[in-house]
């Protein structure tokens, strides 16, 4: 019988999140999947939804989501949506050191695929 084990915690893994503005000091420097965007309320505080924006990988999770800080972010829709949603904006992040970059990138591209973030630049993972 085969051990599943390892496929069953990369389909199913654990994000952790953080508000993008505060420092990334709590983000493991290992590698991972990241997705930026904020979580939608209805009355009193309870969450409906998540929103993605951006969806990426990164071989050194702190480094790599430090870069999306608004100063330093080359992507100009990116840009402006964390100049838009400045205090609600969040990272979510998974650290992914049993995938090899290869299976990183393919995670990478088919949450790209399947959730279509608005600020992913067309014609790349």
């Amino acid at each position: 019988m085969p051990n599943n084990k390892k496929v069953e915690s990369h389909r199913s893994p654990k994000w952790r999140s953080k508000l993008m503005r505060s420092p990334n000091t709590n983000v493991p420097s290992g590698p991972g999947l990241y997705a930026i965007g904020h979580t939608e309320t209805h009355g009193y505080g309870l969450e409906s939804k998540r929103v993605y924006v951006y969806i990426g990988e990164a071989g050194n999770l702190r480094k790599r989501i430090e870069q999306h800080r608004v100063a330093e972010e080359k992507n100009p829709l990116l840009q402006k949506y964390l100049l838009k949603a400045e205090g609600k904006a969040q990272c979510w992040y998974v650290v992914a050191s049993g995938m090899s970059k290869k299976e990183r990138l393919q995670c990478e591209a088919d949450l790209i695929r399947i959730v279509k973030p608005k600020c992913n630049r067309k014609g790349k993972p």
